[in-house]
């Protein structure tokens, strides 16, 4: 349980958001304020008709910009999902536009985190990132890939495929200069992997979701509804917490400190008894030499 009193900035920003949703969805939803209900009307209607109008365009400039940001969280994929699911009937390609989202989206993405690379290769030995907290946790990343070089291009998909922050291992490759090809191709290839199934998922089943009474109220939907566009911020909001709250890096620094365990056998592996044996020994030879010195005294 959380006090309040050591609340973390991850947990303030969940409630401050979440409490801000709930409140404004009951002032649009009672018509509390008419021109506030107004305005919001507003502008979900012109994002929304933007994305109809424009879905291809809208989710490559969202995902290339959402994934230029180093460190920062920008839940892009959550505005591709909702793309699939607003302009699923307005659509002329039909059962192909969640694939063609995808992949346009994925290539967004993956050309923008080239910038967390671009980053790391050019300003990865200046003193002033070293000394920071910041250098010295991409110095520990630097050092624990390159005990693993080969697996580089499979991390750098695993980390694109997933929601895992791609910044705490790509600014380290760019700090080792890793081939830029072997970096840079894995990862656009795992966001289009992402990206077609998350637009796939709200494409084929935006509908099913939007039938369940209490899930279906924070579903975007194509329609406008000020208070129920409120509610479907939630989703979005608790996805930037879940980012912020889990530390990654942290997480493969503990596993690179881990030291491998002794073999049976091996010079790192020492028994208690035969430390034991070995103080013993040491004494008893110790014993007759000095009885020798005192003898000849």
């Amino acid at each position: 349980m959380v006090k309040i009193g050591k609340l973390r900035n991850a947990e303030l920003f969940l409630i401050v958001t979440v409490s801000f949703c709930i409140a404004m969805y009951f002032l649009l939803h009672y018509n509390v304020f008419p021109a506030l209900t107004d305005g919001i009307s507003d502008i979900s209607t012109a994002i929304k008709d933007f994305g109809i109008s424009n879905g291809l365009w809208a989710a490559l400039l969202i995902s290339f910009f959402g994934n230029t940001s180093i460190l920062i969280v920008v839940p892009y994929s959550y505005v591709v999902w909702a793309l699939a699911i607003i302009t699923s009937h307005a659509n002329a390609l039909q059962d192909w536009f969640p694939i063609v989202l995808g992949i346009i989206s994925g290539l967004g993405a993956g050309v923008g985190e080239f910038t967390s690379y671009v980053v790391g290769r050019l300003f990865g030995s200046s003193k002033k990132l070293v000394n920071t907290t910041l250098g010295q946790r991409f110095e520990n990343m630097r050092q624990i890939f390159e005990r693993h070089p080969r697996s580089i291009p499979f991390i750098v998909y695993l980390f694109a495929v997933t929601p895992l922050p791609d910044d705490v291992i790509l600014v380290p490759f760019g700090v080792m200069k890793y081939s830029y090809w072997k970096t840079v191709i894995p990862c656009m290839l795992g966001k289009m992997t992402l990206c077609i199934l998350i637009a796939c998922a709200g494409y084929f089943f935006g509908d099913a979701l939007k039938a369940i009474p209490i899930v279906g109220s924070i579903i975007p939907s194509e329609t406008s509804d000020p208070a129920s566009d409120m509610l479907s911020l939630l989703p979005l909001f608790v996805i930037i917490y879940l980012m912020i709250r889990m530390d990654f890096g942290k997480l493969l620094e503990r596993k690179g400190r881990k030291k491998p365990a002794a073999e049976p056998g091996s010079k790192m592996e020492v028994s208690p008894s035969a430390v034991e044996q070995e103080r013993a020994s040491s004494t008893n030879g110790d014993e007759p030499e000095n009885k020798g010195k005192a003898s000849d005294k």
